[in-house]
């Protein structure tokens, strides 16, 4: 099975530079993407199956059932899947702050701080932070794929 990764096989992680940020950024901002996609909005005419999908179009949703209605083959691609797929086994303050940073659109940091009781500069150094641990599980992730 091959990936798209945004990188060249056989490169050291860290080629774009020390700081993982610089390249998981746009993996990180195609995650939140596809997510919001298929969590939050009618994009792609499928219907919004979470509470804050059904929140954000009411007038559309009434009386839907909340059960899901379709299958979906694959609900997460390419780099937004290796994404997904470190965020599984990451620990939950990884995760939060990810989902802080990449799926909270419209609101300012110190109100994303303030949402998650910490102050603005725990805020970015509990982002590093996660962008290191999200590019240990993409290496570990990258070892452990076959490339077939």
């Amino acid at each position: 099975m091959t990936y798209a990764f945004s990188h060249t096989p056989g490169e050291p992680i860290s080629h774009r530079g020390d700081d993982p940020a610089e390249w998981l950024k746009p993996m990180c901002e195609s995650w939140a993407s596809q997510w919001r996609r298929v969590y939050g909005s009618k994009d792609d005419g499928w219907p919004a199956i979470s509470l804050l999908g059904r929140q954000t179009e009411p007038e559309e949703n009434l009386g839907q059932c909340t059960a899901l209605k379709q299958g979906f083959q694959e609900v997460f691609t390419g780099e937004a899947l290796i994404i997904c797929r470190c965020l599984v086994g990451a620990p939950w303050p990884v995760r939060e702050i990810i989902a802080a940073h990449y799926l909270v659109q419209r609101t300012k940091y110190p109100v994303r701080a303030e949402r998650l009781g910490i102050q603005l500069r725990q805020y970015w150094i509990r982002l590093r932070e996660g962008h290191h641990d999200l590019a240990g599980a993409f290496r570990v992730l990258r070892e452990t794929t076959p490339e077939s």
